[in-house]
């Protein structure tokens, strides 16, 4: 570097004169933060979290997420505070510099809630994602308010947009957003929602706690059955009285919380009907059992917390000052004077553009560090090391600045995105030009879908430029409106800095490389507007962009697309790129034959098309990045619709051979606004189980304090365990080397296979797994290691710096690979009824088809985690770990260990999310982690990375079935041959059971009179694949729903015609032999026939369809039938202990399952509030381990109420035969007060529970037994609208009716029927699982991997359940007659799918293309673009066949 002048030396770091300052100052909610020389790659995350502010929460660590979200308050320039959200995973600590930092401990607790946590707290399942959302939304209501203290710019439709930034795996987002827009201005007000002032709740609280405790008086158990139900025209009016639950707050101290009502504006208090109305109002609307009444503290800005004086009074002070951080760091190397190295790692943060220039000219080749949004991300998944970080962001005021005049506008470097939105939109309400009106739409327009809001209130214009990404959104803008980029050399002009400019036309010359040179400083984008039309030339501009979700998502194609014309010729014209190459580019050739022509022509237009398609943008089919039609076919559809679009503002007839081109102007979706309603059980209950209580932990979920496994208070002496994991597919392991790791700083240990006390192999049935890798690697991610470390970055660092040499071999990926390579696992079932051989001969038609549908991500917000706890005495180990399932988690520590079972104790508190993912795949953390604390013999934690968890936990199996189908004319099945394959990746972990549950369920709800399907499980090289809710039923359930389809394509048919053609009756007997009682798909499918509206609705779809080429809708209705029990026999059981503590009447609950999110722990106290007739605030569960309750089965199969529930009615059914004298001796006695004579008595007042399911067990090799306990059933409606140009699409309407008995909990179960309905459509559209051919697991994250947003949820998410009253139920014997939820609804989500193709069969037939088609599930964007067969389509099509070996660039594996 060159000599320095004017410095000091800082830990030998030689720093500038004025950069003295190592001392970081802020607030931290209500504490004062002063901290010296803190280390500056440490994230806002890693130091709240490390404060006990665990609310926040680490999810994917790249800002895709929202679990880390906080708000961040500063005093800007004109001495107001303003709060906005940020992603503290990305957050530099030296970014909160001068603020204040809150987390939502910091705004309520349980004990206090703000409104907005007492308004989320029942809308929450796992919750873990809850914190983020609930500070992502605060602080949009904050800023709000402090822009216009009336909260005017608070509208529903704003609120529901505010939410881009955050993702929930759980809920389905519904209730979410229904609790939010109670904070709109425009809200209107629910006839069961009040929301009290001035100290009026407190009082009705009060009240309340003051009638339990009357109520506690009364034994419950003194009731007559029939009481237990009210009819519904008994039901009190809402105000109070019977049936009613007011204002609860702590949920777990009072046994109601405040619920919104799901119906929202179309409740059915105010309608005569359910879901419809005639406009006429009840002068008094009853109580509707499953919505009780709630009422809320009002919001009052006056009430939020104050930005901390002290902190005020020197804000200026601290924003203009220079601060330098120094660390030693071993991993980064620091160039000196004279050539040497010199180890450390430098954070500057600059207080002023001078100070700013200072750095830049001493160290040139410093790192500019602005939202992090980039480099954090390099940082934290490529391991890129910086020797001299830079800070620069909004606080150097002379760079965060935005002015506009006549020649246009500019745009200080330093800017957010989130304020450059507000000025162009502030610029448009003034500008009288329409050429500058849609420059400024550009913008605002493509910044709307950009990331997320807590990215853009970050990240800076100059970041968003010189990160010279091929897809920003930006650069296209700038580049066709020739903007000018102003920056100044640093070091061109010795001690003097230079200002100098480039046209954005000039400046990206190559991925990745731009025209600045080294020690540049930007400072500002000049973009030229254009003035007010004059005479005949007129300006034209437009920006498209096209992801794989809407929001919050990066662009696979962005353009900007520029034209002046004189009359209709064209003058100029710019048609700039962003995802056609490597840079963002012009498409030169077309630019050039377009100069000169007239606009309107039908052959101009076409000639560009070509020249687009050929020339500019030839792309090869295996271009990287893929999808090489589908970007061809944007950048043409783009200029088409900006063709029509410019075609209309001139008001010119379009002639274009292309049908009804024209339409592009306003093919655009438009999301409104969404709403909810639902439509639960027509009676009240007066006892416990049945009531929509919320969550018993609801608001520690909102406030911070539910404990999730990393939220554990750090243990003495514990150490930190980082994978090391294989990077090859298939390998020989020559050697491994971890010398230079034990060497890095804070390294303690290296653990692989040789320090493993006890047995290697794990994972039932097949006990074809090793915990570490032994002579080969047959995986990316296989465990090959683990470091152990002080911290997890030092752990992290050590793990990457491992040097494992390979031998590489073959390797397989996808399913048709195994298939030609003989690669499958044993066994391989079959099943099979009537004689399929007769098919051919007795059906009018035979189909023979092959069906593909992708694999699925888990993406629990919490990843694998496990702390480990060696005790000194007997090898006791204690085992903290996410899990599902702690028994087989106990079982194969101990046997890893090398110790029996009793030596280890498995705990659960509750897990963030599931979803089937740690069924099993969890097991293997905790125990390399047991074996590594055995080693150091100090505590280990571990807690995955997203990226890590991805490439090794596994994922739902992607399938693929080749069948033959015979059918007659009317549609009637004749017969069905599949042979049928998952890919189970490369050990069988549960890919048996999952295939076999497919085999079970791929005969849908329909008579198939001759059937055959035999399976197969591929066995791969990917990683292995595992549980996911539904656990295959899904996919045999949308197989057989395909095969339907395809039926009816053939003959020409409504399959719903079809499907009531072929429905099963009751009675019927399954493929595999089992009857069907209390069959209820057919009332199910007439009712929501009729409550959906379906015939009017499928009239007006049609007719759309016909008015419409570009935009189509589509119409599906399914059934579904979702087989209840383990397929394992002996998983069929469980255990609970009931503990009653005499003194206080306390009871402590302990069942095998795990809680997490499903709300298992609040239904397993109503019924244990129930069945002992005990106040359920009596009641509590602390954990789910293997102490209390041994030889569990895991948390899945949606029977774990069905399970444990009758395990606890059978230990209260002991415990109240043993209270029975007292309670006739004392019928007026409390639950406490008899407990309390028992004790005295020596009764014993502990019991255990079992409950085994009876009649149940299948043997695949006689056929013989009964595999399902019973069926939850259900159906569903979903209508979509579909943009045929882009592939983007919006769920106008969904319909979920269910048949789950009688519930023990609506309000817990409509969550999860709307949470199971989104993961379904997220299957089967847009979660698309991609490898790269190396075999590497190319979607390892939310910026690759989509699951649904909030956007995405239906605008109208109708949920209702069949009534008791019209239900078969005669042979259901579960406890409270009641059905598991947790799975079946998931298959339904298919509908949106086959609403998908229903739509695209439209655009299909009007482009000639008819009969039967297939689409690959999951229907994503460009799956939906390139099933059209439009010419657009077949332009782009032309040349882009594979050549010869040449491979597409990422790989599917079904």
């Amino acid at each position: 570097m060159p000599s320095i002048t004017h410095t000091h030396s800082i830990n030998g770091f030689p720093a500038l004169q004025t950069f003295k300052s190592q001392s970081l100052i802020f607030s931290l909610n209500s504490t004062k933060i002063h901290i010296d020389n803190p280390d500056g790659d440490l994230t806002l995350l890693d130091f709240v979290r490390a404060q006990g502010f665990t609310g926040t929460k680490l999810g994917c660590a790249e800002g895709g997420c929202g679990a880390c979200t906080v708000a961040v308050g500063q005093v800007m320039q004109d001495g107001k505070v303003r709060y906005r959200a940020v992603n503290a995973c990305l957050m530099p600590l030296i970014g909160v510099h001068g603020c204040h930092v809150l987390t939502t401990e910091g705004i309520g607790s349980t004990a206090n809630p703000h409104p907005i946590q007492q308004r989320f707290a029942p809308t929450a399942q796992c919750g873990f994602c809850f914190s983020g959302i609930v500070m992502a939304f605060w602080a949009f209501v904050r800023q709000r308010y402090d822009e216009d203290p009336t909260g005017a710019g608070l509208t529903e439709k704003l609120i529901e947009e505010s939410f881009d930034g955050n993702l929930c795996r759980c809920t389905g987002y519904r209730p979410i957003l229904d609790a939010a827009k109670s904070f709109a201005r425009d809200y209107r007000q629910l006839p069961n929602v009040e929301i009290l002032t001035d100290g009026a709740l407190e009082r009705e609280q009060e009240q309340d706690k003051e009638k339990y405790e009357r109520l506690e008086r009364q034994d419950a158990l003194a009731k007559k059955p029939e009481d237990d139900f009210i009819p519904i025209k008994e039901a009190t009016a809402i105000g109070g009285g019977k049936g009613t639950q007011t204002n609860l707050v702590d949920n777990d101290k009072q046994p109601g919380a405040p619920v919104l009502c799901a119906k929202g504006a179309d409740c059915c208090r105010n309608k005569h009907t359910n879901g419809e109305t005639n406009g006429v109002e009840k002068q008094k609307p009853k109580m509707i059992p499953g919505i009780p009444q709630f009422k809320f503290k009002a919001y009052s800005p006056d009430a939020e917390p104050l930005f901390p004086p002290y902190l005020k009074k020197v804000a200026r002070k601290l924003r203009s000052q220079d601060l330098i951080f120094v660390h030693q760091r071993k991993d980064i190397l620091l160039e000196d004077d004279d050539g040497t190295s010199a180890l450390g790692n430098v954070w500057l943060r600059p207080g002023s553009l001078s100070s700013l220039l200072d750095v830049m000219k001493q160290y040139p080749n410093a790192k500019i560090r602005s939202g992090n949004t980039e480099t954090g991300i390099e940082v934290k998944f490529k391991a890129s090391r910086f020797a001299v970080s830079v800070f620069v962001s909004e606080h150097l005021e002379t760079l965060a600045t935005f002015r506009a005049d006549d020649q246009g506008m500019t745009i200080g470097s330093a800017l957010p995105l989130t304020d450059l939105v507000q000025a162009c939109k502030a610029e448009k309400r003034k500008c009288g030009s329409r050429g500058k009106e849609m420059i400024l739409d550009a913008v605002v327009d493509n910044l709307r879908h950009f990331a997320g809001t807590q990215i853009r209130n970050v990240a800076t214009i100059a970041g968003n430029i010189t990160t010279a990404s091929p897809i920003s959104d930006l650069n296209p803008v700038w580049v066709a409106t020739g903007a000018t980029l102003s920056y100044l050399d640093t070091t061109a002009n010795g001690t003097e800095s230079t200002a100098k400019s480039v046209n954005m036309r000039d400046f990206f010359l190559g991925y990745r490389k731009t025209a600045l040179p080294v020690g540049a400083v930007v400072t500002e984008l000049f973009v030229p507007l254009p003035q007010a039309e004059s005479g005949n030339v007129r300006s034209f501009t437009k920006a498209y962009k096209q992801s794989k979700r809407k929001d919050d998502d990066i662009a696979i194609v962005t353009c900007c697309l520029h034209a002046e014309l004189e009359g209709k010729t064209i003058k100029d014209i710019r048609l700039v790129y962003g995802g056609m190459a490597p840079i963002t580019i012009e498409s030169k050739d077309t630019q050039s034959y377009l100069m000169g022509k007239e606009w309107g022509q039908d052959e101009v237009l076409f000639n560009a098309l070509e020249r687009l398609s050929t020339v500019d943008f030839a792309l090869p089919s295996g271009v990287p990045g893929g999808m090489a039609v589908y970007r061809k076919s944007l950048a043409m559809g783009f200029f088409a619709k900006f063709w029509t679009e410019v075609a209309e503002e001139l008001q010119l007839e379009l002639d274009s051979n292309i049908s009804d081109i024209k339409e592009l102007a306003s093919n655009s979706i438009h999301r409104g606004t969404s709403k909810g309603s639902q439509d639960l059980e027509d009676v009240e209950l007066a006892r416990v189980a049945g009531q929509p209580l919320p969550h018993l932990a609801a608001l520690k979920h909102v406030t911070g304090e539910a404990q999730y496994l990393d939220d554990i208070p750090k243990q003495a002496n514990e150490l930190y365990g980082a994978l090391v994991l294989s990077a090859k597919p298939h390998a020989k392991i020559l050697n491994i080397d971890a010398e230079n790791a034990l060497r890095m700083e804070g390294v303690a240990e290296f653990v692989s296979l040789q320090d493993l006390p006890g047995s290697n192999i794990w994972n039932p049935p097949a006990m074809d797994e090793v915990f570490f890798a032994e002579d080969k690697v047959y995986t990316v991610g296989q465990i090959i290691g683990v470091i152990l470390a002080e911290t997890k970055a030092q752990a992290q660092a050590g793990a990457r710096a491992v040097l494992v040499t390979y031998e590489e071999l073959p390797y397989l990926l996808t399913i048709d690979e195994a298939i030609a390579a003989d690669s499958f696992f044993p066994p391989r079932p079959k099943l099979h009824r009537g004689d399929i051989s007769k098919m051919e001969a007795e059906s009018d038609h035979v189909l023979e088809g092959t069906w593909r549908m992708g694999g699925q991500e888990q993406f629990y917000f919490e990843t694998q985690a496990a702390l480990v706890i060696p005790h000194k005495e007997d090898n006791e180990t204690e085992v903290w770990t996410s899990t599902q399932n702690p028994s087989e988690t106990q079982v194969f520590v101990a046997s890893a260990l090398g110790i029996p079972q009793n030596r280890v104790v498995v705990r659960t508190k509750r897990i963030g999310g599931g979803f089937g993912g740690k069924e099993t795949r969890s097991i293997n953390l905790a125990a390399v982690m047991a074996v590594a604390a055995r080693k150091a013999k100090r505590p280990v934690r571990s807690m995955l990375d997203r990226d890590e968890d991805m490439i090794t936990s596994g994922q739902r199996h992607p399938f693929m079935a080749k069948y033959r189908v015979g059918f007659t004319n009317e549609g009637k099945l004749v017969g069905l041959d599949v042979q049928i394959y998952n890919n189970g990746g490369w050990s069988q972990d549960l890919s048996q059971a999952v295939l076999e549950r497919a085999m079970t369920h791929a005969d849908g709800c329909y008579w198939i009179p001759n059937f055959r399907i035999e399976g197969k499980i591929a066995k791969t090289n990917t990683m292995s694949n595992s549980a996911f809710r539904g656990f295959g039923g899904p996919q045999g359930i949308l197989f057989n729903e395909t095969v339907m389809s395809m039926i009816a394509g053939k003959l020409g048919k409504p399959v719903e015609e079809l499907r009531e053609l072929n429905m099963y009756k009751e009675g019927d007997k399954t493929h595999f032999g089992q009857a069907l009682q209390d069959w209820n798909v057919p009332t199910l499918w007439q009712q929501i026939k009729e409550s959906s509206d379906y015939e009017r609705r499928r009239k007006e779809v049609d007719a759309f369809n016909v008015q419409n080429r570009w935009k189509k809708r589509g119409l599906a209705m399914m059934p579904t039938k979702f087989g209840i029990s383990f397929t394992a026999l002996m998983l069929n059981q469980a255990y609970a202990l009931v503990n009653v503590h005499q003194h206080d009447g306390s009871i402590s609950l302990w069942h095998g399952g795990v809680e997490m999110g499903q709300g298992l722990h609040s239904k397993m106290s109503q019924i244990c509030a129930d069945e002992l007739g005990a106040p359920l605030e009596k009641i509590h569960i602390m954990e789910t381990n293997t102490m209390t309750t041994v030889n569990t089965s895991a948390t899945a199969a949606s029977a774990a109420s069905d399970l444990n529930g009758m395990a606890i009615k059978n230990a209260c059914d002991q415990l109240n035969a043993r209270l029975a004298p007292y309670r006739e001796k004392m019928p007026n006695a409390t639950f406490q007060e008899l407990s309390h004579a028992a004790y005295f008595d020596r009764v014993h007042l502990s019991a255990v529970g079992h409950y085994k399911t009876p009649d149940i067990g299948f043997n695949w090799v006689t056929k013989e037994g009964k595999p399902f306990f019973y069926f939850t059933q259900g159906t569903a409606v979903s209508e979509v609208e579909i943009d045929t140009l882009t592939g983007d699409w919006t769920i106008l309407r969904a319909d979920v009716h269910m048949d789950i008995g009688r519930s023990i909990n609506p309000l817990i179960d409509v969550g999860q029927i709307e949470g199971a309905f989104t993961q379904g459509f997220g299957l089967t559209t847009m979660e698309e699982t991609l490898f790269l051919q190396n075999g590497q697991l190319a979607t390892r994250g939310p910026g690759a991997y989509k699951i649904p947003s909030f956007l995405d949820t239906p605008q109208d998410f109708r949920v209702s359940f069949l009534k008791m009253k019209h239900a078969k139920t005669a042979h259901l014997r579960t406890i409270q007659t009641s059905k598991g939820i947790g799975e079946p609804p998931l298959a339904l989500g298919g509908t949106v799918y086959f609403a998908i193709k229903d739509a695209l069969t439209s655009s299909r037939k009007d482009n000639g293309l008819k009969g039967e088609w297939n689409l690959i599930s999951p229907a994503t964007p460009e799956r939906i673009r390139c099933a059209t067969g439009d010419k657009i389509l077949q332009i782009a099509e032309k040349n882009c066949s594979p050549k010869k070996d040449e491979k597409p660039f990422f790989v599917s594996i079904f």
